[in-house]
């Protein structure tokens, strides 16, 4: 790549930069927090719209740009290649169709400081929960490790780098005053050789996988006995076996594809029927899930839509043995790919899918819950309640998401009581689920909350997150509580009562509409400045809407 790449790719770690750094220190509102959002998106846009794909491969003190170096810190603090190297993160790629909202989100997650603060959750796991559609990411799995001592690792690993150069001239020098030794010739191969024998061992491989499924199925037409039969299918099985253990996914959806077709195949005998069945239920046992998972782990899988096609013939029979490797999984990659196909394949079972609840480890619950909020089905809401009081927060937060995309008017009281949670997070997830239900009686306890004396006490972002919420309603009851909020004049606890009048022009603001622009102008120039930025704010919201055009 050329010259201007490098140079504006170093100019988009500066933006990552200074963005992890103003993101943590401004509110969402204030013009710098969004100067600086627009100045990175920017500089991401004129990027990806020349080259498409912008890579940063991640090394321990370093960010390599197309082979050059585009940011180097020798430091441990602040400094970002170390960041995400001691989360095991070895590449982040982004691509053409990059959002404002995915790349503000991602500077959301890294810009949390996961030494000082209480996180639950690490930047690999953050940014997949996010599920980003142009950014993508590859881990060293083998990095990932949640003992507290690997950053002072990472940081001694880097000070013994010198000591370590010197080790190799010493040897070198060594080495060079031994005796001589018959100097033979080593004819280097280039990258063209190299991807000639690839592209030879390929077809090479490629045929004899073929010859080797067509004469399973000519053995299968030939048999005359039953025992022959037996034989054969346990020929199937140890070629699926085969298959998925040395990363060709490709030849075991050749054979069950071949056998789904004979199955529904009006001239195969009915003889020949049961057998094939045999071959294809294969598939859902625990010992060919258990090669997958093994498979997954190694991130060897060359294909994954080679892998979502071998789920694909898998049955609610698979679930159990899906579940049970789900906990055994090493890899964020494997789990992943395992929780997508238990969504797809738990809609035949739900019941099945939720005795997983019953695991004793937190997180295959959380995965399990995960698994039931995407199969969106609402039999699972009597399955998720029950574990509204587990000891872990995680697997509760994620329960309460889950009523939330799931319930409806029925989950709204369980959800209720954890508006009283001692953790914030908790109450802020608890007021975005309970707006997911948009029951009438949900947004009535919102609004309850909202009115009572306890919440002037509250943080202010819970505060805001509780008024985005009540705002998804967007009738007469709530732009009548808002007025009445936005209007209210304190006497009393004067600055905890402004922040709320704030909240409520924000809230406004994400309404929209000529009654609510009319109240936000009266206080467009108010003294306060906090009530004065948000109603501002709000009022350009309404005229141009989120994406900053004018409507």
């Amino acid at each position: 790549m050329d010259a201007e790449s490098t140079k504006i790719s170093k100019n988009i770690v500066q933006n990552i930069i200074k963005s992890k750094k103003n993101l943590r220190m401004y509110p969402e509102n204030n013009p710098v927090y969004i100067k600086t959002v627009d100045a990175a998106y920017n500089a991401f846009t004129e990027f990806l719209d020349y080259y498409g794909e912008l890579i940063f491969r991640i090394k321990q003190l370093e960010i390599i740009h197309d082979g050059e170096q585009v940011y180097y810190n020798p430091g441990k603090d602040d400094n970002l290649a170390l960041f995400f190297f001691k989360d095991g993160i070895r590449e982040i790629v982004f691509r053409k169709g990059l959002s404002k909202q995915e790349l503000e989100d991602f500077f959301r997650i890294i810009m949390q400081d996961f030494d000082k603060e209480v996180i639950d959750d690490d930047v690999v796991t953050l940014m997949w929960e996010r599920d980003f559609q142009n950014i993508s990411y590859i881990v060293d799995e083998t990095f990932l490790s949640d003992e507290d001592d690997y950053e002072e690792t990472a940081a001694r690993q880097v000070k013994e780098q010198a000591a370590g150069e010197d080790d190799i001239l010493k040897a070198y020098s060594e080495v060079s005053d031994e005796e001589d030794i018959t100097y033979v010739p080593v004819v280097p191969l280039n990258e063209t050789d190299i991807a000639k024998l690839r592209e030879e061992l390929d077809k090479d491989t490629g045929y004899f996988i073929h010859k080797l499924i067509y004469l399973l199925f000519e053995m299968l037409y030939l048999c005359e006995k039953k025992n022959d039969l037996v034989d054969v299918v346990s020929f199937f099985r140890s070629a699926i076996d085969y298959a998925i253990q040395n990363n060709h996914i490709e030849m075991a959806v050749e054979i069950l594809k071949k056998v789904d077709e004979l199955m529904h195949s009006s001239a195969s005998p009915e003889a020949l029927r049961p057998h094939l069945r045999l071959v294809s239920s294969y598939i859902n046992s625990e010992r060919v899930i258990k090669f997958l998972g093994e498979l997954l782990d190694s991130r060897a899988a060359s294909d994954e839509e080679f892998t979502s096609e071998l789920c694909s013939y898998m049955d609610k029979s698979a679930i159990p043995a899906l579940i049970k490797i789900l906990g055994e999984l090493e890899t964020i990659h494997a789990r992943k790919v395992i929780i997508n196909d238990l969504a797809i394949i738990g809609r035949k079972d739900v019941a099945a899918v939720a005795k997983g609840l019953n695991d004793r480890r937190w997180y295959v619950v959380r995965n399990i819950i995960y698994v039931l909020r995407n199969i969106k089905d609402k039999r699972a809401v009597e399955y998720l309640t029950k574990k509204l009081r587990h000891n872990d927060i995680r697997v509760r937060k994620e329960v309460i998401k889950a009523l939330g995309d799931l319930g409806g008017a029925e989950v709204v009281n369980n959800l209720r009581i954890y508006l009283e949670d001692t953790e914030s997070s908790v109450r802020r997830i608890t007021a975005r689920s309970l707006a997911e239900t948009m029951s009438p009686y949900a947004k009535k306890i919102l609004i309850e909350e909202m009115s009572s004396s306890a919440f002037k006490s509250k943080d202010f972002n819970e505060k805001k997150e509780f008024f985005e919420s009540v705002s998804v309603w967007n009738d007469s009851d709530v732009i009548k509580f808002l007025i009445k909020t936005i209007k209210k004049k304190p006497f009393l606890r004067r600055a905890r009562i402004n922040e709320n009048r704030a909240c409520a022009a924000y809230a406004l603001g994400l309404i929209g509409g000529n009654e609510a622009r009319e109240v936000l102008e009266k206080f467009a120039n108010t003294r306060n400045a906090l009530i004065r930025e948000y109603a501002n704010t709000a009022i350009k919201r309404i005229d141009y809407g989120a994406s900053g055009k004018r409507a």
